[in-house]
């Protein structure tokens, strides 16, 4: 069983985000951190054992992340699902990458490969997904465009405060790493072409690290590597 666990959120709060999330209050080994709001700190710390994570809560009500988090998380694996404004602010990927390394002997050697493409995944559940801002157009006037597009969306509270997961479970053979967003999903099918180049590139860099398939509508995108020698 995993604790939930808080220091700014009340008893109640903790019990309902526990209970929907199926962890318990009582004391645990495993902890989740839940918090009103993480920082920089918070995520690194609530990724050192004996942690398994963090989740930020929302006054107005929360919603547990996806089945795929909640079975790595409950198999032994780390997860951390925050707003988009967290994740984007303080560099989720490379916090969780670097926590990766560390909870899976199996990865070493392969950290700056892991970097890039947890980076390349995040930046497009955040920008493409839960932003829905799409890929710039060539030339400087797509790429003003595509600023412009970005700060409007990054102003927008609603798309602001979607929650982004990422989670990874392994073994002493794999390491299974899966990101999702709460945007409108995507046609995998459709990246091949000119729909969204920038997302294909980033699913490119991923996909060669290891075995990469994507679920729900194009909303979770899940990263298998084979440990040993890339």
């Amino acid at each position: 069983m995993i604790q939930a666990i808080s220091d700014d959120l009340s008893p109640i709060d903790v019990l309902h985000a526990a209970t929907a999330a199926r962890w318990t209050t009582d004391p645990r080994p495993r902890r989740m951190v839940l918090s009103r709001c993480f920082g920089v700190d918070s995520i690194q710390a609530c990724l050192v054992a004996p942690h398994v994570g963090g989740c930020e809560v929302e006054e107005t009500g929360w919603l547990p992340p996806g089945e795929r988090f909640l079975r790595h998380v409950s198999e032994g694996g780390l997860g951390v699902s925050v707003g988009t404004g967290t994740a984007y602010q303080y560099d989720l990927a490379l916090a969780f990458s670097r926590a990766l390394c560390q909870r899976f002997p199996q990865l070493a050697g392969r950290g700056g490969d892991l970097d890039r493409a947890i980076h390349e995944l995040m930046a497009n559940a955040l920008v493409h997904g839960n932003l829905e801002v799409a890929s710039p157009a060539a030339g400087l006037e797509g790429f003003d465009a595509y600023c412009k597009a970005l700060d409007a969306a990054l102003a927008d509270p609603a798309k602001l405060g979607r929650h982004v997961d990422i989670s990874a479970v392994g073994t002493a053979d794999w390491v299974e790493v899966a990101i999702a967003d709460q945007g409108h999903g995507f046609d995998p099918a459709a990246t091949a072409g000119q729909a969204a180049p920038s997302r294909q590139h980033g699913l490119s860099i991923a996909a060669s690290l290891g075995e990469l398939s994507i679920e729900d509508g194009g909303r979770c995108v899940i990263l298998r590597i084979r440990s040993g020698a890339p």
